[in-house]
């Protein structure tokens, strides 16, 4: 009795078919999945970009910078807004990832206790501008860990 090379007598599938059809449904597979990779990469970068960059890239680091006297009172307010603004900003994300949101959040609730606790002591400044800057360093290893 004589076979094809596609199928046998019976109308079955050789092993090299079946091993061939795993390989092309593996492949499907695989596309899928980095098609829906690529997708959950370019939504994270865009949520990056639209709520975070601007506060981690350039507005904490000028208000922390400015802010270097304890009787600088109108950099202390504008860097209390900033932190402010950043807090409402990424309310969104509590819908995206609530732990990550309130990881965030936090800190920059102690960042802003920070500053009124500055603004009202003139004493031991350059000891609370540590702690602040330790705090700010915290975030941003939060968002770096996140978004990296």
């Amino acid at each position: 009795m004589e076979t094809s090379n596609l199928t046998t007598s019976c109308g079955f599938m050789t092993t090299y078919e079946i091993i061939a059809c795993i390989f092309s449904l593996l492949s499907v597979i695989f596309s899928c999945y980095s098609i829906y990779c690529a997708k959950k990469k370019k939504n994270t970068e865009r949520i990056y970009n639209d709520l975070f960059k601007n506060y981690i890239i350039e507005r904490i680091p000028c208000a922390y910078k400015d802010f270097e006297k304890p009787e600088d009172k109108a950099s202390q307010k504008n860097f209390e807004e900033v932190i402010r603004d950043f807090r409402r900003s990424i309310l969104a994300v509590e819908f995206i990832n609530k732990k990550f949101y309130k990881e965030i959040d936090d800190l920059l609730i102690q960042i802003d206790e920070k500053i009124v606790v500055m603004n009202n002591r003139t004493e031991n400044f350059g000891k609370l501008r540590e702690d602040l800057y330790s705090i700010i360093c915290e975030l941003y290893k939060k968002v770096n860990k996140f978004f990296g």
